[in-house]
């Protein structure tokens, strides 16, 4: 609308809108301060052209070092950057991409973020904000409907919505969740999308965990996450100070949070949504029944 497509300004000069007969000028802000260096520096290079200077390197917007976590999570290995693989597969319904009224979700993701969640309340000494996001809809709902079931509720600020309604939002520690549309990750739309990357990455002040799912060859099809030239989001974070980012399977948080690596499958009973439903006593921890256009989760301990 504006003409803009680069933050080098030397391509800005040549827009004729803003050249030296226009009075429109450009006055390009170079300086972040909401995020640490590590996590600013993602989205510097991923969209800025690696233009950003970082406030909080200079004690301005923020201390220049991530907030202490409760110990619990740092002897879980949670560093400022971490990725988290989560499976996705056939292989059970909690770890294969469903939809409700087309928007995709994961059963499995919202399960372990859910039991994060508990855990960090229940560890944590002071309040924290967190933020919790997703490209769909489905699984953004998904997963603030367990929240809200919660009986404590205290010492945590949880906002939890979709990468749009996060625009221009801010958290301590964000979770950004790519639930993919399928098991073809490579055809998931919003994995296509700069402008939805960018935010995802951009809310955290002090911890983003950046939830995957392990369809490695299918991720590995998708420019914006693998890509030495765009730059992709991966290749930037391979590129940070060792000490910033930890990588962790999903399945080693499971045994750690549940005790077991298969304990969200062991305790779980999918099935498919009737039109008449009847409810007794819960015999496994997790009751889930589902269509296309309704979820039912029912918990048996919260």
């Amino acid at each position: 609308m504006v003409g803009l497509q680069s933050f080098d300004s030397g391509i800005q000069a040549n827009i004729p809108k803003y050249g030296s007969l226009s009075g429109d000028k450009i006055r390009n802000l170079t300086t972040q301060y909401r995020s640490i260096e590590a996590i600013g520096t993602i989205f510097s290079r991923f969209l800025y052209g690696d233009t950003l200077e970082h406030g909080r390197k200079n004690n301005i917007g923020g201390a220049p070092v991530a907030r202490a976590l409760p110990a619990y999570f740092s002897q879980m290995g949670f560093r400022p950057v971490t990725i988290v693989k989560y499976p996705v597969n056939r292989e059970d319904a909690i770890y294969s991409p469903h939809k409700l009224n087309e928007s995709p979700f994961h059963l499995y993701s919202a399960l372990l973020i859910n039991e994060l969640i508990f855990r960090f309340r229940r560890e944590a000494v002071a309040p924290w904000n967190v933020g919790i996001l997703s490209p769909y809809k489905a699984q953004a709902n998904l997963i603030n409907k367990l929240l809200e079931a919660h009986s404590d509720k205290s010492k945590l600020d949880i906002l939890t919505d979709t990468v749009h309604g996060f625009q221009g939002g801010e958290r301590e520690i964000v979770f950004a969740l790519f639930n993919p549309s399928s098991l073809r990750a490579s055809y998931s739309r919003f994995f296509q999308k700069e402008f939805i990357i960018n935010v995802a990455v951009s809310r955290a002040r002090d911890y983003l965990v950046l939830l995957l799912p392990d369809l490695d060859e299918e991720m590995a099809k998708l420019p914006l996450f693998h890509s030495a030239e765009f730059p992709g989001l991966m290749n930037i974070i391979d590129s940070l100070p060792a000490d910033m980012v930890a990588h962790i399977d999903a399945r080693d948080l499971e045994a750690k949070l549940m005790g077991s690596k298969t304990y969200f499958q062991e305790n779980s009973f999918t099935n498919v949504h009737q039109n008449i439903n009847v409810y007794g006593d819960s015999y496994k921890d997790y009751i889930i029944r589902h269509s296309s256009s309704s979820l039912d989760l029912q918990i048996k301990k919260i």
